[in-house]
C-alpha cells in the first residue's frame, strides 16, 4: 500500500468517527431535551399546614384528611401538640388516616417555651451533685481502710495457723443516695418528640419564643434550639424555626432575632421554616433571603392574606422558584383568613398553586 492510499484510508476512518461523534451527541442533545420535556410536567409535591382546617381535625378527621387528599394535596404539616396528641388524636392514629388518604407527613409544629429553672432548683441541683462528689469519696476512703484491715488481718496468725476474721465488710458501706433533678425542658421533648417520630415525618418546627427578648433572653434561646436540635437528630429529625413577623423586624438599629438565631444557632442543628406572610409582614425579601440562607431553609409556608395566589400582595411564583432553586424541601400551603368555608379556601389554594410555572421539579 502506498503512502497515499494509507493517508485516504486513515482520514476517512478519522471521518467516520467523527461522524459518530457527532451522532452520538445529537443522540444525547435529544435525549436530554425529552428528559426537561418530562420533568418539565411533573408537578410539585404541595403540601398543607393541617391547623387550616382545625376545626374539621376536630370534628372529623378521617372525613377532613381524604378530603385533603382528593384535592391534590400530597403532604400535610401537622400541629396542634398538646398532652402527647395531635389534633387530639394519638401519633399512631394520625399516621393511619395518612397513610389511608396515601398522605405524606412530612412535619409536625411543637412549641413549647423555655422552662427556666429557678435560683432554688440550682441551689438543690448543686447542692446534691457536691454531696454525691462528698458521699463517693468517703466511700471510696472507707473501702481502702476496709481493705487495708483484711489484708493485715489475712497475714496475722494466732497459735495454730488461726486467721484473724476483719473486723468490718466493704458490703456494709452503703452510701447516700442523691441525684440531681433532670431538665425539664428535656423531659418535655424527649417525650414530645417521641411522638413526632412516630408519624414518620423528616421535620419537627416551633414557631415561639418571647415577644420583643432582651439579648440574655436571645442567648437563652440559641442555648435552647440547639438543645432541641440535639435531640430531635437523635431521633432521626431535623428542627426548624419558624420565625413570626415579630422575630424577622429589627429592633431599633440592632438586628431582629431571626438575624440572631441565625448567626448563633448551629446550622446543622437549627434550620428554618419561612412563612411568607409573616416575612412580607415585616418587609422581609423573601427571595433575597432563599439567597442567602440557601439551603438552610428547609420548608416553606405559602401563606397569603387569605386565598393562596389571590391577594396579589406575594410573588409566590418567584419565591417558589428560587426556593426550588435554593434547595426548599418541602412546601405548605397555610390559610388563616377565610372569605368562604376553610375547605374551599384551602382547595382554590391548591388550584392556583399548581397553575404556577415555578410548581414543577
Amino acid at each position: 500500500m502506498d503512502r497515499l492510499t494509507f493517508f485516504k484510508q486513515g482520514f476517512s476512518s478519522l471521518l467516520d468517527a467523527a461522524q459518530s461523534a457527532i451522532g452520538l451527541k445529537h443522540a444525547a442533545d435529544s435525549f436530554t431535551e425529552a428528559v426537561e420535556e418530562a420533568l418539565s410536567n411533573i408537578k410539585t409535591d404541595i403540601g398543607l399546614y393541617l391547623p387550616s382546617l382545625d376545626a374539621g381535625m376536630y370534628e372529623d378527621p378521617q372525613g377532613t384528611i381524604c378530603d385533603i387528599a382528593e384535592m391534590g394535596y400530597t403532604l400535610i404539616e401537622v400541629g396542634a401538640y398538646a398532652a402527647g396528641k395531635i389534633h387530639n388524636l394519638p401519633a399512631a392514629r394520625i399516621k393511619e388516616l395518612a397513610d389511608n388518604a396515601h398522605l405524606k407527613i412530612a412535619g409536625a409544629h411543637i412549641n413549647k417555651l423555655h422552662e427556666r429553672v429557678t435560683l432554688e432548683e440550682e441551689a438543690k441541683t448543686t447542692e446534691a451533685v457536691e454531696e454525691k462528689a462528698k458521699t463517693t469519696d468517703a466511700v471510696d476512703q472507707e473501702t481502702k481502710t476496709i481493705e487495708t484491715v483484711e489484708k493485715e488481718a489475712t497475714q496475722e496468725t494466732v497459735g495454730a495457723g488461726t486467721v484473724v476474721e476483719p473486723t468490718a465488710k466493704t458490703a456494709e458501706v452503703k452510701p447516700t443516695e442523691t441525684s440531681a433533678k433532670p431538665d425539664p425542658n428535656v423531659v418535655w421533648w424527649s417525650k414530645a418528640l417521641d411522638q413526632v417520630k412516630r408519624l414518620g415525618c423528616g421535620h419537627v418546627v416551633m414557631s415561639r419564643l418571647p415577644d420583643y427578648p432582651t439579648d440574655e433572653v436571645i442567648d437563652e434561646y440559641i442555648a435552647y434550639f440547639n438543645l432541641i436540635g440535639d435531640l430531635a437528630a437523635e431521633r432521626g429529625l431535623q428542627f426548624c424555626f419558624h420565625p413570626r413577623k415579630v422575630d424577622m423586624t429589627p429592633i431599633r438599629e440592632n438586628p431582629s432575632v431571626l438575624d440572631r438565631i441565625i448567626e448563633g444557632c448551629d446550622k446543622e442543628k437549627v434550620a428554618l421554616e419561612i412563612d411568607t406572610r409573616e416575612a412580607t409582614d415585616a418587609n422581609v425579601d423573601i427571595v433575597q433571603l432563599l439567597k442567602q440562607q440557601g439551603k438552610r431553609v428547609h420548608l416553606l409556608h405559602i401563606h397569603d392574606y387569605g386565598i393562596t395566589c389571590e391577594s396579589g400582595r406575594i410573588d409566590f411564583d418567584k419565591i417558589i422558584a428560587e426556593g426550588v432553586r435554593s434547595g426548599v424541601k418541602d412546601i405548605f400551603v397555610e390559610v388563616s383568613s377565610y372569605s368562604l368555608p376553610p375547605k374551599n379556601c384551602v382547595e382554590r389554594s391548591i388550584q392556583n398553586l399548581q397553575n404556577l410555572p415555578s410548581v414543577r421539579y
